[in-house]
């Protein structure tokens, strides 16, 4: 059965101002008709999507206990390191554990070999913009550092069921050094006379490029309604 979204949802109320100007004369002050709408409507969304997940919350919880590799000691072994702290005691790896990482050695090997995207033309002509578009995304991938956020994806994909990644766009300021000209502005002759150089330090854009987040898959809020590895086919899909 589909799950359906309550029409008369419970809302929340958000009555500050920011003091933004909003386009095409549409009137999205906190407290305003629209304002209320658009956050009925989300906050229905959300919360139809949450009491769904939820549901594997708890067959979850017990998967990342048996992932965890650190085991309790029995009271036995408790007691042997009670009373000799250097005395050894065994080392439990759980099956599952074990599993999972050899899986995910296998998928490193097999999906992350730079480069991780790769593209070709559809004709002779697209041949050296495929290459050129490649070479970019790479370099994005290697400053973002994408292989940890598909490593993390893989390995909740293995154990819940899906993996989650949302592609952003990073940008990176900081200070830039440079020599620029130096000299006075001339009243006889009403040009800038150069009379030497000097270093200077402005704000500038450091990097820019793509890069991949991780989505918790507790905090996934997708449309119930269509199967998880088609949120474009939903209404809706968000995260917290």
């Amino acid at each position: 059965m589909p799950a359906i979204i309550d029409p008369n949802p419970k809302s929340l109320q958000v009555t500050t101002d920011l003091g933004y100007t909003y386009p095409r004369g549409k009137d999205m002050r906190p407290g305003s008709p629209l304002h209320q709408r658009i956050i009925t409507e989300v906050y229905a969304r959300a919360l139809e999507s949450h009491n769904e997940m939820s549901k594997r919350y708890s067959s979850w919880k017990l998967i990342d206990e048996s992932l965890t590799a650190y085991i309790d000691l029995d009271t036995a072994e408790e007691n042997i390191k009670d009373a000799d702290a250097r005395k050894p005691v065994s080392i439990v790896v759980p099956y599952t554990y074990a599993t999972l990482e050899t899986l995910l050695t296998y998928f490193v090997m097999a999906f992350l070999d730079n480069p991780i995207f790769r593209y070709e033309g559809t004709g002779p002509e697209d041949m050296l913009g495929a290459i050129m578009i490649e070479k970019v995304i790479d370099q994005n991938c290697q400053r973002a550092k994408v292989g940890l956020n598909l490593h993390t994806m893989f390995r909740d994909s293995f154990a819940y069921g899906f993996g989650v990644v949302h592609p952003t766009w990073v940008k990176e300021w900081g200070y830039k050094t440079e020599t620029v000209p130096d000299g006075f502005l001339s009243q006889i002759w009403g040009q800038f006379i150069q009379t030497g150089t000097k270093k200077q330090r402005r704000d500038v854009v450091l990097y820019e490029g793509n890069a991949l987040a991780n989505i918790d898959p507790y905090l996934y809020l997708p449309d119930p309604n269509v199967s998880t590895h088609e949120p474009q086919k939903g209404e809706f899909v968000g995260w917290t």
